[in-house]
This record gives C-alpha cells, sequence and structure tokens, in this order.
C-alpha cells in the first residue's frame, strides 16, 4: 500500500509566513553547475542545477496541465505516484481533447478506492505537462469523472508528488531543475507548510535538528500500539499529515477506547468516540521500525466546536484529529526510498544586547576611555582658565593698589 503523507488545499499566494526568515521561499535559488553520476563533462557545463527549491503555501499549490490559462488548484499527496484530479476548479480539467490541450489519453479506465477513508474515484488516465511554478515535467494524469468523497479528506484534488523514479519530483530532478530527488513538506504551523524541493539547508530555513528517524518505505511499515503499559503486536501504518491516522484492529485499541468513556466522561455515538475538547486525556506510544513516536490527546482528537472526537472507522484504522506531522520535518528521498522525520526548533536570531558580545564591551570600553579623556580635558581646561582668570585678577588688584598709592601721595 502506499503511503500519503499529505493532503494539501488552498491558496499559497494568500498565506502569511509566520517566521520572518521563511518570507523570501518564494523563490528559486541557483546551485553551481554540477555533474550527476554517468554524465560526461562536457553535458553539464550548460546545466544549471538547483540545490534547492523552496515554496510556500496554504494547503495548495497551483499546478498547470497543458496550457497556462487552464491552473487550478490540486492537492498534492506523498509518495502515490499518479496524479488524480477533479473538475470543481476548472471546467476543462475533466474531459481534456486536443482541442484544448496537447495532452493525449489513454484509453484506460483507472480506478482508487481506500475503505477507510471511505474514498472511491473512477477515471481516465492521460499525459499532461505539469508545471509546479515555472517548472514543467511531463507527467501521468488521472482525472476523475466519479469522485466520491463524503468525509472531505481530499478537499479539491488527490495525491500525487510520488514515491519512486516515475514521480514529478524525479522528473524534475531528471530534467536538472534540483539537485537531488527529494521533496520536503515542513508543517510546524499548519496554516503556512512549505514545500520544499531538491536538498534541505536547515540553517537558511532558521531551524535546527533535534533529532531525526529515517524509515525505509521499501517494505511494508510496521507498528506497535503501547498505551497503559501494554504493547501489541505489529500492525501496517500509514502516515498522513491532514487527515492522519495509524492502522490497527479496533479490538487492540479497545482498552484504550473504553479507557476515553468510562475514565476520562467520553461516550460512543456510531463510530465516533465524543470528548469534552477543554480536558486533557490520556497520551498513546507507537513504535514504528523501532522508533517510539508519542501522539498526544489533542493530536488524536478532532475538534468539531466545542466538542472532540475520535472517529474510529471500521475495521483496522483509526483516525487523528490533528495533522500527525505537526512540528515535524518530513523528507522523502527517491532515490533511497527512505522517509526522514525530523524535529526541528527554530533558531533564536535576536541580535545579542550591548553586553553579551565583546564587541559591544570594547565600545563601551572605548566610550568610558573617551569619557575620562574629555572629562580630564575639561578639567584641565578649567583649570588653566581659571588661574589665567586669577592671574589677571591679581594684576588688576596690584595695579588698582598702585594708582591708588600714587594718588595718595600726590
Amino acid at each position: 500500500m502506499k503511503y500519503i503523507l499529505c493532503l494539501l488545499a488552498l491558496s499559497y499566494s494568500e498565506t502569511p509566513t509566520t517566521h520572518e526568515t521563511l518570507e523570501p521561499l518564494i523563490s528559486f535559488r541557483a546551485g553551481s553547475k554540477r555533474r550527476r553520476s554517468g554524465d560526461s563533462q562536457d553535458s553539464t557545463d550548460s546545466e544549471t542545477f538547483y540545490d534547492v527549491i523552496y515554496i510556500q503555501f496554504k494547503y495548495t499549490l497551483p499546478v498547470l496541465i497543458s496550457n497556462s490559462s487552464q491552473a487550478f488548484s490540486m492537492v498534492l499527496g506523498f509518495m502515490v505516484d499518479s496524479i488524480w484530479v477533479q473538475d470543481s476548479n476548472c471546467s476543462l480539467c475533466k474531459s481534456f481533447s486536443s482541442k484544448y490541450s496537447s495532452s493525449y489519453i489513454y484509453n484506460t479506465s483507472i480506478s482508487y478506492t481506500d475503505f477507510h477513508k471511505n474514498l472511491r474515484f473512477k477515471g481516465f488516465s492521460y499525459i499532461g505537462t505539469i508545471s509546479i511554478l515555472q517548472y514543467q515535467a511531463s507527467h501521468s494524469i488521472i482525472s476523475a469523472n466519479y469522485y466520491y468523497d463524503p468525509y472531505n479528506s481530499t478537499n479539491d484534488g488527490i495525491f500525487g508528488l510520488g514515491s519512486d523514479s516515475n514521480s514529478i519530483v524525479y522528473k524534475i530532478f531528471e530534467q536538472g531543475v534540483i539537485s537531488s530527488p527529494k521533496y520536503s513538506l515542513h508543517c510546524q504551523d499548519i496554516s503556512a507548510p512549505f514545500l520544499i524541493l531538491g536538498d534541505v539547508n536547515f540553517d537558511a530555513l532558521n531551524l535546527t535538528v533535534e533529532n531525526s528517524i529515517v524509515l525505509d518505505y521499501k517494505e511494508e511499515l510496521n507498528g506497535v500500539f503501547t498505551y497503559d503499559n501494554m504493547s501489541f503486536e505489529s500492525y501496517p501504518v500509514e502516515f498522513s499529515s491532514v487527515n492522519s491516522y495509524i492502522i490497527g484492529p479496533s479490538e487492540i485499541v479497545y482498552r484504550f477506547y473504553s479507557d476515553l468513556i468510562d475514565g476520562y466522561g467520553c461516550y460512543s455515538f456510531d463510530e465516533s468516540i465524543f470528548c469534552e475538547c477543554e480536558y486533557e486525556y490520556p497520551n498513546v506510544t507507537f513504535w514504528i521500525s523501532g522508533y517510539e513516536i508519542l501522539v498526544y490527546s489533542d493530536s488524536y482528537l478532532i475538534a468539531m466546536g466545542s466538542q472532540c472526537m475520535v472517529y474510529i472507522f471500521p475495521g483496522d484504522y483509526w483516525i487523528l484529529g490533528k495533522p500527525f506531522l505537526t512540528s515535524m520535518f518530513a523528507t522523502v528521498d527517491l532515490a533511497q526510498h527512505t522517509m526522514t522525520f525530523s524535529e526541528v526548533s527554530i533558531i533564536d536570531r535576536t541580535p545579542p544586547g550591548s553586553f553579551e558580545t565583546s564587541f559591544g564591551w570594547e565600545i563601551l570600553l572605548y566610550i568610558f576611555v573617551i569619557s575620562i579623556f574629555i572629562y580630564l580635558l575639561a578639567i584641565g581646561t578649567y583649570q588653566l582658565i581659571k588661574s589665567k582668570i586669577e592671574s589677571q585678577l591679581d594684576v588688576k588688584m596690584l595695579r588698582d593698589k598702585y594708582e591708588r598709592i600714587l594718588l595718595k601721595n600726590s
């Protein structure tokens, strides 16, 4: 099963960044020319590789298909190779023809079903040109003519950054636009996540990495659910950032559900457990490929007004309420087939105060010495002036006395 890391929808251009240092990320930084292994030196002299592409967006990225006038908003989902679209924002997106597009349609019916999210899509496949900002690549696109999403878990579109060399990101890498076939999503502020293509410069992002885990997705990921000092056997795990869920048979988490109801005042209704949002609830732990991931109650509860809920899918899945990867920096390496999850923190770039640097103390000492010099100079000048005035007074007094003596003798 493919692993979906992020479903993204709304408009990147209207999103104010929460970190001042991240404001210029709607830009492209050209790196030095470099040679990939296997390429001749002559073939790379005319190529410019980009170290990294930063794109700021708010749950959506404008994606163009074949024609720049047909821009529409779609969802980007990690780890699914095919890009699915629907016609909610584009009257031409549903049925392309040579009249409007150079894309060509495969006479192949495609369907996608996710029982756990209750998603069902059907459509047809064709090749189109996809542009992520000004960079383009031909890619397989599936246009949905049947679109069933009762929980709105895919918003305005479906999927598409990929898990292997068939993905759009890998194709952009092959075109020499980015220096490595990687893409990352940083969701520290879920209202303004950042899609990053290529290698990541954490310092340029004003971030420092606290610790990281690397998962190999060549094989199926498995996780161990731990609650109340009890651990249960491994089950498949799928990551999702916007509509998150963890796979695990309902009987395994029955003790957890029962504790919410019996010990924390929650109640069950249909396929959900409802709780009061203002209270604290127990944390749960997952061990995935040997790594511990702690999930707090504000991450597994879905806020609905003053009520919070845990949505339980029938069968083997249960959903988390808050983006699972919030505050995580997730990177997918399409060449190594790995996913890296890093805990990051913002670097404090606040300029130090005057007394916090040697330069500040040097300036302070310089001011002090200059002040003493000016003070001594002022005192010396004052004494000179005072002495001169006093001498002038003494001379005047002697002259007056001499004149009085002359007057008296005359």
